[in-house]
């Protein structure tokens, strides 16, 4: 192994997970804690120090090199390259996010949850087993937009869909709105299932400061069979809760028609 000193050079050594890292994956992370739980996975495709952090919320970045040299000591990781190229390391695409969540304080959770907290805590997931949310959480992404600023675009392609963590969110067809987006609620998912000729049917615009889980068609194709089936029993519970709804509403209107 290659050994250079400075936190800079460090930071740019690119590293890969060993066999014990990735069973401690497998494993849900049992025998990790705090942000070992969060960093180890992002190895996953062989990274430097830098593109870790890149991929963290700012708020766990500043202990990442001594989080690193204790998963390194450790045997979860080890050294693959000594320092990648620029362009290498822009072409390397981010597969995985750890959120850090500013709850309102009558929440009673934490302000700071992994990633697999996080997911756990989301009514989509709640058949998920341990397992299964910890394969989830290496593929999702997490984005942000602030008040007024579009999600989604009426005609876009359909690559994704998504689960909103806060915040509030608008559904506009011809700038007017058909709905709403409430915290927990995915969207985006109905034109996800048609498959990859479907297309938005409507914007979406943050109503006020968001924070939102985007799930990429191209890596849910990659999934396990389970994990994939699992999001599918998601969708068709999704549809049928909506399809009640949407009967309720008519029945209590044509009841008040008719009264």
């Amino acid at each position: 192994m290659l050994m250079l000193k400075g936190d800079t050079v460090f930071k740019q050594l690119v590293f890969g997970l060993t066999e014990k890292g990735e069973r401690e994956i497998r494993l849900c992370m049992l025998s990790l804690s705090g942000d070992a739980q969060l960093i180890l996975p992002l190895f996953g495709k062989s990274s430097t120090v830098d593109e870790v952090v890149d991929m963290l919320p700012p708020i766990v970045r500043s202990g990442v090199t001594g989080v690193v040299s204790q998963l390194l000591a450790a045997g979860y990781i080890v050294q693959q390259e000594a320092i990648r190229s620029d362009a290498r390391a822009q072409g390397e695409a981010c597969y995985a996010v750890m959120l850090d969540i500013d709850f309102q304080a009558d929440s009673g959770a934490s302000s700071s949850l992994t990633m697999l907290e996080t997911l756990r805590e989301l009514a989509f997931f709640n058949a998920f087993t341990a397992a299964e949310l910890s394969e989830v959480a290496r593929i999702v992404l997490w984005h942000e937009r602030e008040k007024n600023q579009l999600i989604l675009r009426e005609g876009e392609a359909v690559n994704s869909f998504f689960v909103l963590l806060n915040g509030a969110a608008a559904v506009l067809k011809e700038q007017s709105p058909i709905g709403l987006i409430q915290q927990g609620e995915s969207f985006g998912e109905f034109a996800y299932i048609m498959g990859e000729q479907a297309r938005r049917t409507a914007d979406v615009i943050a109503k006020s400061y968001v924070e939102f889980l985007e799930f990429p068609a191209d890596k849910l194709k990659l999934a396990t069979p389970q994990v994939r089936l699992q999001f599918a029993s998601a969708f068709a519970r999704i549809q049928t809760q909506r399809l009640i709804s949407a009967n309720e509403q008519i029945v209590s209107l044509l009841a008040d028609k008719y009264r």
